[in-house]
């Protein structure tokens, strides 16, 4: 963060909510796989774009949500 309280943000970076996720649980270890955050609005922007409907269908009190996609009908 800059001293103004400004920052900068590589627009050339993937999206900064990409992140590659591995689970553990006692002695076994998956494979890693590709995690994704992302915020509703954005979401909802993509899911339109491409014939989803897009609803919130719990919020939470941390930025967190469940979202339900559906196939718009043509």
């Amino acid at each position: 963060m800059d001293d103004d309280g400004s920052m900068e943000i590589d627009l050339a970076a993937g999206y900064y909510g990409e992140i590659d996720y591995k689970m553990r649980y006692k002695n076994t270890t998956g494979e890693p796989f590709d995690w994704l955050y992302i915020d509703f609005d954005t979401l909802a922007m993509y899911a339109e774009e491409f014939g989803f409907k897009c609803e919130k269908c719990i919020e939470g009190e941390h930025y967190d949500y469940l979202a339900c996609l559906t196939l718009k009908r043509q």
